[in-house]
């Protein structure tokens, strides 16, 4: 996948977390599933956001890029992390789609820096303990 996609999903996370209780989350997390599910391109889910949050326009990067899902494993983790997000937003429990939130934002450096180490220092460093805060069941 283009870098500009990973650099993107890193700062809506970022904007999504700065402001967890906003009620247009839920809309721009289904938005970005709809990219990693490959039903949408991905100009076509910054524009949709942009819709719905003008103001982030200028953090975004509007070029086109392979929107090619080539990252399974990442792709399906990302997915499930979205589905995590939104089922607490729905339920009001933003302390939790927080935390799930604040780890996402981190995942993509770690796919960008491409060390081979990097997941695994992921998982020990992100993962587990939002797991066993949690009691969430996230696989990466």
């Amino acid at each position: 996948m283009d870098t500009n996609v990973w650099i993107d999903f890193e700062r809506i996370m970022v904007f999504i977390r700065f402001n967890i209780t906003r009620k247009e989350n839920i809309e721009i997390i289904d938005i970005i599933k709809e990219f990693f599910d490959g039903n949408i391109s991905k100009q076509e889910m910054l524009i949709q956001i942009i819709h719905i949050m003008p103001e982030w326009k200028n953090q975004l990067i509007f070029e086109e890029g392979n929107n090619y899902q080539d990252n399974y494993l990442e792709c399906s983790f990302i997915r499930q992390s979205l589905s995590c997000i939104k089922d607490h937003l729905v339920k009001s429990e933003f302390n939790v789609a927080y935390d799930v939130v604040d780890m996402l934002h981190a995942f993509p450096g770690v796919i960008l820096n491409k060390d081979k180490g990097g997941i695994e220092r992921f998982k020990k460093t992100y993962l587990k303990p939002l797991i066993r805060k949690w009691n969430l069941t996230l696989k990466l």
